[in-house]
């Protein structure tokens, strides 16, 4: 397996607010929950997927409960609107 890093030239560099989708990449799914809705992130820990949950809970008015769990022998996180 070769591990070498590419040096590339001529990449443009993106504007500053060009990241802010990736920084909320799951803020319209929880923006469209309904109280009782939950949603399963494999692989992501409850503090990665309970910061985004908690800007939405803030704008929108929401409240989220988020749990570490494991289904189907895949941990991940789950995270709940409870009003």
């Amino acid at each position: 397996m070769n591990n070498t890093i590419k040096i590339e030239g001529g990449i443009p560099i993106p504007s500053k607010g060009a990241g802010a989708g990736a920084r909320w990449p799951n803020r319209p799914i929880f923006s469209g929950m309904e109280v009782g809705d939950s949603v399963f992130f494999a692989g992501r820990s409850t503090a990665s997927v309970s910061s985004t949950a908690s800007y939405t809970a803030k704008t929108l008015g929401y409240r989220f409960t988020c749990r570490a769990v494991t289904e189907n022998g895949v941990k991940g996180a789950r995270i709940w609107r409870v009003a």
